[in-house]
C-alpha cells in the first residue's frame, strides 16, 4: 500500500491539563493519512468534555470512553481495538511527537523490520534535560537489539512505545496486562514491564529493527509519570526484570544462564529485591563467565 493509514493511539486518564498538547502534536504530522484515537479511561477530571470539544473541530480525532476504569494496560488494549490503520503509534497522553515522526518512521519500514524507533528527549517544566545518544542506528539485527536491552543497555534504548511505529496487528497481539511473577506485582496498574515487553515480543518475529537517532519523540517528566517513577532508587527495575524474565523463559530459554547471571548482579546492587526471581530460577545454571564479563565492563 503506497499511502497506508497510520493510527496514533492515545490512552488517557485524568490528563485534562496535558492531553490537548499531545493531541495537537499528533494532528500536526507532515504525513497526512492519519487517524488520532483517544480512549479515556473513565476520567474524573474534565478530560472527556475537553476531548468532545477537540473532536468536534477535527474529523481525524476519534474519541472513546470506557464504562469503568480498566487500569492502565487494559486501556492500552482498549484504544488499540479502535485502530484501523496498517501501522500504529501508541502515544502516552503526556508525551509528544515532532511533526515528522510518522513520515520518518514509516519511510524506514520494510518487510523485515519489526518496528522503527526514534531518538528521544525527556523534558519537564524547565525544558529538555536529557537527549538520547545511541551508538546503534539504522538497520539493527534483532539479536543485537535483544542482547542490548535484556542485559546492560548501555545505549539506554527506550522502553516506552511512544517513540516507535509498529504494525498495528503486532501492537494488538503483544500488549499484555499481567505477567506471572512471585512478587505480587499488578502490571496493569503502572504499565511498567508490559511497555518493554511490547518491543520484545514484536522483535522476535522479524530479523531486524530500525533506529532513527533523530530526536522525534518527547517524553514528559512530571510527578505521576513513569519517567519519574522509574528513576527512583528501587523504582520499577523489578517490574522490567520480570518482563524480561517472562520473555527469556518463554522465547529464548538458551539465554537463561546469562539472564540468571545478571539477575544475581542486580540482586546485589538493588537491595536484594530480586530474591523471588532468583528463587524461580533455582534450577537454572548460572553463566559465571558472563557474570565476570559484566562486572568488568
Amino acid at each position: 500500500m503506497a499511502n497506508p493509514l497510520v493510527s496514533i493511539c492515545i490512552p488517557s486518564y485524568n490528563r485534562a491539563d496535558l492531553i490537548e498538547e499531545t493531541i495537537a502534536s499528533a494532528l500536526a504530522q507532515t504525513y497526512t493519512n492519519i487517524e488520532v484515537i483517544v480512549n479515556d479511561n473513565c476520567s474524573t477530571d474534565s478530560s472527556w468534555q475537553l476531548l468532545q470539544e477537540l473532536a468536534a473541530k477535527d474529523a481525524r480525532l476519534r474519541i472513546f470512553q470506557n464504562e469503568s476504569n480498566l487500569g492502565a494496560v487494559r486501556n492500552w488494549q482498549s484504544v488499540m481495538k479502535h485502530a484501523q490503520g496498517q501501522y500504529a503509534l501508541i502515544l502516552w497522553s503526556d508525551d509528544l511527537v515532532k511533526e515528522t515522526f510518522v513520515e520518518a518512521t514509516l519511510a524506514a519500514f520494510t518487510d523485515d523490520v519489526a518496528f522503527v524507533m526514534t531518538g528521544v528527549q525527556e523534558f519537564d517544566g524547565t525544558g529538555v534535560y536529557y537527549s538520547s545518544d545511541y551508538r546503534m542506528s539504522g538497520l539493527v539485527s534483532v539479536n543485537a537489539y535483544l542482547q542490548e536491552v535484556l542485559f546492560k543497555n548501555k545505549n539506554r534504548l527506550p522502553v516506552s512505545p511512544s517513540c516507535a511505529l509498529f504494525r498495528t496487528a503486532d501492537l494488538k497481539k503483544n500488549i499484555h496486562a499481567q505477567l506471572p511473577n512471585s512478587d505480587g506485582i499488578d502490571f496493569n496498574k503502572t504499565g511498567a514491564g508490559p511497555d518493554l515487553l511490547t518491543f520484545l515480543l514484536a522483535a522476535k518475529d522479524y530479523p531486524d529493527i530500525y533506529i532513527i537517532p533523530e530526536h522525534l519523540a518527547l517524553f514528559r517528566s512530571h510527578a505521576s509519570s513513569i519517567t519519574v517513577m522509574a528513576s527512583q532508587q528501587s523504582g520499577l527495575k523489578l517490574h522490567y526484570d520480570w518482563a524480561k524474565f517472562f520473555f527469556v523463559r518463554g522465547y529464548l530459554p538458551e539465554m537463561l544462564p546469562k539472564f540468571k547471571a545478571i539477575t544475581k548482579i542486580r540482586y546485589i546492587l538493588h537491595k536484594r529485591i530480586h530474591a523471588n526471581m532468583l528463587r524461580d530460577m533455582r534450577t537454572t545454571r548460572t553463566d559465571y563467565f558472563f557474570m565476570l564479563r559484566l562486572f568488568f565492563q
